[in-house]
């Protein structure tokens, strides 16, 4: 009963190597990498009035990786260029004009060891796929219980910016004005297919009991034998037209007035505006489906063929003015003590660049779909993506067309003062608003009929918000007497409505219908963070109270210097998930967005009871009834801390006086202290490995390294 397919696809499943049956397999290689840099720099006077430099940098690395199995490697190159000139006029001692062209160009090539060498779905019969040599490997393959196989995605890009920046400065009685603008020409030109093998997802759907309304047994079915049968339950893929020239400006303009009212009191406010144009596709290869009332239905729109929209398929926000204010006041003039405060509004331009490769590759220009199996429509792995119906939308994103420009609104308040001679105290407070966040949405499930003539398809919208609101302390020693230190402790908490926000996750909200049960911590939230920067010159050598006066012991033990960074950090929080055979129960479908119930009992486990088998408490978490969505919050799994300690010895050698020759010598160890920094935690909670660690930061690595001057 096994499927061809999937028989063939075990050869690149290593058996385990670990006794454990969970975990049971260990991966470390020693991977090559390659980096080779240079850079010029010049500068010209050119007359009494201007001055002319510039730079050129280039860079070129190679690098091999491996993902999770030993056959998924990949040989990523990286090309870069920036290029930067800059002219300087003073036309008087109190007006000065900068101008500024910059060119940037980096060329990032990704391959794996299948690409042009061998079609492994062809040899497979797995049908559906891209059949360019340049896709060929092995398809990405899904599991709830197992680790997943995903083999790097072909890619080649080449990304270009030009910009030209020009500002003047205005000194005036008490004034120091600026203003200017830029403008900005962004160029991202890709080769690739997002999805070209495809991808299949086993999760024990198949071989489930049933109740009699159909629906699956929760606890029932296995996803490593529904693979082996080549039975999945979801299927995916995307691929087509995978050459894309997407085209965009910027332009921005800004005014700055720093302003010394007193010897006390100094003000600084400014307007800037910036206006982001929405990418186009130099062919017209863009499309999204433009959705009607409550998702009721959808019809294509391309670039080619925009409608009631712009080539970009997306409208402007030309409402990007960000007010920018700050003060800084000392109260008494025998005092050190000094009030900081500030408020401001900042864009997010970046979006658009996070938003046209959802356009890129989809239907009529390439084939795409999400799908389900079900009796009517049973998907194998051999036939994973059957010919829909000649009026059905396969797309698997949309975008909202009237997408607004995320900002965030920043605010702060400190108090900075000299505890002693060198020493600064600063306690402040810092928030954070942002609004029109990205909010990610699943309209469409299967069996919904929502958007009726459509397939399941991600939805993305500028509708989430989110709140950051921090207490900082420092302490600063300017360098004395050979010690330099910082020392900063900050307590946060950052709350949002989405996954998407800040880039960190693509899950979906579990119902679209009610965003506002998607409110919870954010993904990134660290409660408390720690950081101490320190410098220290050994007092031995040269200049220094002990050993100055040469000998062996002088030139052994000195002009040594100490320094490092030490990094204290709580976790970040996950969200307890169910895959699996009820994974896409409630409505979520093939989004997979389905979250636990909460049974009461408490998350975190006693620092006693924590191992890394179990890092938080697996009982606080259940099955939700079949068919429901989950009650549990998202992101209520505290992550595991980080205790970080790096630290460098330097010293300076001196080879010859006479010529020049000097030289440093390094030693840097990196994670001194071996600690094991744990990353992730599983937390799916109906998974065999639910509640374990599941990854570690790096170990202790030692460097040297001498660099000669002459």
């Amino acid at each position: 009963m096994f499927d061809s397919a999937s028989v063939g696809l075990l050869q690149y499943i290593p058996v385990p190597n670990l006794r454990e049956s969970i975990q049971n397999f260990h991966l470390q290689e020693a991977l090559p990498a390659s980096n080779d840099r240079f850079m010029a720099r010049v500068g010209q006077e050119l007359s009494k009035k201007d001055n002319l430099s510039g730079y050129y940098f280039f860079n070129s690395s190679r690098s091999t990786t491996v993902s999770n199995l030993p056959a998924f490697t990949s040989n990523t190159s990286v090309r870069s260029q920036n290029f930067n000139l800059t002219e300087t006029h003073t036309f008087n001692p109190q007006i000065v004009n900068s101008l500024t062209f910059n060119f940037n160009r980096q060329r990032t090539s990704l391959l794996n060891p299948f690409a042009n060498t061998q079609n492994v779905a062809a040899d497979l019969g797995i049908t559906g796929v891209s059949e360019d040599p340049l896709d060929w490997g092995i398809p990405a393959i899904d599991f709830t219980n197992f680790e997943s196989l995903n083999l790097a995605i072909p890619s080649l890009t080449r990304n270009q910016t030009t910009r030209v920046f020009d500002f003047v400065t205005l000194n005036h009685n008490k004034h120091n004005l600026r203003f200017g603008g830029e403008l900005r020409r962004v160029q991202v030109n890709t080769l690739t297919n997002p999805d070209a093998r495809g991808t299949f997802t086993f999760n024990g759907y198949t071989t489930s009991d049933f109740t009699a309304n159909g629906q699956p047994v929760a606890g029932t079915g296995f996803d490593f034998a529904d693979f082996l049968l080549g039975l999945p339950q979801a299927t995916s893929v995307r691929f087509g037209t995978s050459a894309n020239y997407v085209r965009s400006w910027v332009y921005s303009g800004f005014i700055q007035d720093d302003w010394r009212a007193s010897s006390r009191l100094t003000f600084d406010y400014g307007l800037r505006y910036e206006y982001f144009q929405p990418f186009t596709e130099k062919y017209g290869h863009l499309s999204d489906l433009e959705i009607g009332p409550g998702f009721s239905s959808a019809g294509v729109a391309t670039g080619l063929d925009p409608g009631p929209f712009p080539s970009s398929l997306l409208r402007a926000d030309a409402n990007n003015f960000a007010p920018r204010f700050g003060l800084a006041f000392r109260p008494w003039t025998k005092r050190q003590l000094v009030l900081h405060a500030g408020y401001g509004i900042f864009y997010d331009g970046s979006i658009y660049n996070r938003l046209v490769p959802n356009l890129e590759s989809q239907p009529p220009f390439a084939q795409a779909s999400t799908l389900l199996t079900s009796p009517s429509q049973v998907l194998t792995l051999q036939n994973g993506f059957p010919a829909q119906g000649p009026n059905t939308l396969t797309n698997t994103y949309a975008v909202d067309p009237n997408f607004r420009t995320p900002y965030a609104q920043t605010w702060n308040f400190n108090l900075q003062d000299e505890l002693a001679r060198s020493i600064i105290l600063t306690i402040g407070y810092v928030g954070t608003k942002g609004t029109k966040l990205d909010l990610l949405l699943g309209p469409n499930p299967a069996g919904s009929g929502n958007t009726a003539n459509a397939l399941q398809y991600d939805y993305e919208t500028s509708g989430a918000s989110s709140i950051y609101h921090a207490l900082q302390v420092s302490l600063r020693r300017q360098f004395r007497s050979g010690l330099s230190f910082r020392g900063s402790y900050t307590y946060s908490k950052s709350i949002d409505d989405a996954a998407s926000v800040g880039g960190a996750g693509s899950v979906v909200a579990q119902n679209y219908l009610d965003v506002e049960a998607e409110r919870s911590l954010s993904v990134f939230n660290r409660t408390h963070q720690f950081l101490l920067n320190y410098n220290y010159e050994l007092p031995f050598g040269d200049r220094k109270p002990f050993l100055n006066h040469g000998g062996a012991l002088a030139r052994t033990f000195g002009n040594w210097q100490l320094s490092g960074v030490t990094t204290l950090e709580s976790g970040t929080p996950s969200t307890a998930r169910v895959l699996g055979n009820t994974g896409s129960a409630g409505g979520t479908g093939a989004y997979f967005s389905l979250r636990a119930d909460s049974t009461g009992l408490p998350v975190t486990l006693t620092s006693s009871a924590r191992t890394a088998l179990e890092y938080f408490n697996t009982a606080a978490f259940t099955l939700p009834p079949t068919g429901q969505l989950g009650n549990a919050s998202r992101n209520t799994i505290p992550g595991p801390p980080m205790y970080n300690f790096n630290v460098s010895l330097d010293r300076q050698i001196t080879f010859s006086r006479e010529r020049g020759i000097t030289g440093d010598f390094r030693i840097e160890a990196d994670n001194i202290f071996n600690t094991p920094n744990f990353m992730t935690v599983a937390t799916v909670v109906n998974a065999t490995n639910s509640g374990r660690d599941t990854s570690v930061n790096a170990m202790r690595t030692i460097a040297f390294s001498l660099r000669l001057r002459f």
